[in-house]
């Protein structure tokens, strides 16, 4: 600390004079410098509120619409786990193709129970479908189909190697038949057998699956089975056996032959612009491509 000593009160009163003078000069370049400061903080404030604007309206840009898509997962080669626990199959790698092309869509796969795969869309679970749907009148009433369907699959008959004995729906009158509950082959039979069969088609209820179904086939546990050919074929190939597969002449009184993408009544939006790629996909043959990537052939015509 400095101290002044003072000689008279003159030189008093003219130094208190001066401290004064000088402490106001003080103040007013302290006054002036915080003004300066403050508003050099407004100005940075105001440029970084312009940047966290910019980044928050990208941001908003880049963030993607999450649409859930419910599929049974056990649909080979449509869509199923593999070995190392992936949801894979042709109807995956679809959509990855249109999120990829959509660049804000982000798809969720809800994996349900094939039974509970249109419920999830009642409830608002699931935005939309993916898992080899054919269209049925009442499927349209309650639900939007997608304007073009991306797989085409013939129903047929499949019986033992060599068996001349069954080749249509008549010929299974009288016989047993191992069918999957609430499928449009085993509702079509039960309607068979309630208007037009002289002798019931004994329909066995199983949930065995489809792979346990051609497998009964083929030992002779039961003479025939109708599915769609793409299964009979991915579960030949796979299990190693040879089995007949005979084509259905009203096949389309069973079940359509073509598979469409299924969105909520209310979708009508997420319809429109999925379709449109989708359709940008089949057009380009890139949907050839992947079907033949999983099914070994295009069932895409």
């Amino acid at each position: 600390m400095i101290t002044i000593k003072m000689k008279n009160e003159k030189e008093k009163e003219r130094m208190r004079k001066f401290v004064k003078k000088m402490v106001k000069k003080v103040v007013t370049i302290g006054a002036v410098a915080a003004m300066v400061l403050s508003m050099a903080g407004c100005s940075s404030g105001s440029g970084d509120q312009k940047t966290g604007s910019t980044d928050a309206a990208s941001t908003s840009g880049d963030a993607k619409k999450k649409v859930v898509v419910s599929m049974d997962g056990a649909t080979a080669p449509f869509n199923y786990y593999d070995d190392n626990g992936q949801l894979v199959g042709y109807e995956v790698d679809l959509l990855n193709e249109i999120a990829k092309r959509a660049g804000d869509i982000e798809f969720e796969f809800n994996v349900v129970e094939w039974s509970g795969i249109f419920a999830s869309m009642d409830s608002g679970k699931a935005d939309m479908t993916v898992n080899n749907i054919t269209k049925k009148p009442e499927r349209e009433e309650k639900y939007l189909f997608s304007d073009d369907y991306y797989f085409v699959n013939h129903t047929v008959i499949v019986t033992q190697k060599g068996n001349t004995t069954i080749n249509s729906i008549k010929d299974l009158e009288g016989k047993s038949i191992e069918s999957e509950a609430g499928v449009a082959v085993t509702l079509y039979l039960e309607d068979y057998n309630k208007n037009i069969a002289k002798t019931p088609i004994d329909i066995v209820y199983s949930e065995a699956g489809i792979s346990s179904i051609v497998q009964n086939v083929y030992n002779g546990r039961y003479e025939a089975c109708i599915y769609a050919q793409v299964y009979i074929d991915e579960v030949v190939k796979n299990l190693g056996i040879e089995v007949d597969c005979k084509s259905i002449e009203n096949e389309d009184d069973i079940q359509s032959s073509e598979a469409w993408f299924v969105y909520r009544k209310d979708n009508t939006e997420l319809k429109s612009e999925i379709d449109g790629i989708l359709k940008e996909i089949i057009d380009d043959g890139t949907a050839a491509k992947l079907c033949e990537k999983w099914m070994g052939k295009d069932y895409t015509k």
